[in-house]
């Protein structure tokens, strides 16, 4: 089962430089961020998920950060 504990979505404005041009290249972004257990199932259905997203938008990357973190609710 895929155990994936909570997905909270971030919408801004995204800035790089593209290499070909050197030109300062603005775009709308959206961040997710999934909360998870650390498994080796739902670390391939977030790489399965990214790469859907990368095709679906014709995005040149997604950029996947993992950090181990302790929370909890109160």
């Amino acid at each position: 089962a895929r155990e994936l504990g909570g997905v909270t979505l971030y919408i801004g404005v995204g800035l790089w430089v593209d290499d070909a041009t050197g030109e300062l290249v603005r775009e709308d972004t959206l961040v997710v961020e999934v909360l998870h257990d650390s498994t080796e199932q739902n670390t391939l259905v977030i790489e399965e998920t990214a790469k859907a997203l990368k095709d679906l938008w014709g995005q040149q990357a997604v950029l996947i950060a993992r950090s181990p973190f302790d929370a909890h609710l109160v």
